[in-house]
């Protein structure tokens, strides 16, 4: 009888309970809130390669002292980059009316299970100026 209630006793108890159920949601808020600070930070590196590609293909159009060949303008892209390491890879062209520069780059969108892969792409082209 004793051992009954004993039973009866630990199976009604709610002292663990609250760990218990803290211990099966912690999972899913600590993958919640790590996604959310990864997607902040993919965020940050996309508006920083947007910034570099526009400066550097502002700069092709416009400044031929720093960017006189395409070399330069991509080493210009590559040096007004300055956001998390995505390792950018930028390429620039010059067309009759336009100076374009493309940047791309993998952010690595760690959930805390896995490391997914994102590309992130920008495009700018600025028009030439004519010469004065």
């Amino acid at each position: 009888m004793r051992r009954l209630v004993r039973l009866r006793a630990f199976l009604t108890s709610q002292s663990a309970a609250v760990a218990a159920e803290f211990a099966m949601v912690i999972p899913l808020l600590l993958l919640l809130t790590l996604g959310t600070i990864n997607l902040g930070v993919m965020g940050y590196a996309f508006s920083n390669l947007h910034y570099a590609v526009q400066t550097a293909a502002r700069c092709g159009a416009v400044n031929a002292a720093t960017c006189g060949t395409v070399g330069d303008t991509q080493t210009y892209a590559a040096s007004a980059y300055v956001g998390p390491t995505i390792t950018p890879s930028f390429t620039a062209t010059v067309s009759a009316t336009c100076s374009s520069v493309t940047g791309t780059g993998t952010f690595q969108f760690v959930t805390g299970v896995a490391s997914i892969p994102i590309s992130l792409s920008a495009n700018a082209c600025y028009p030439l100026q004519p010469a004065s």
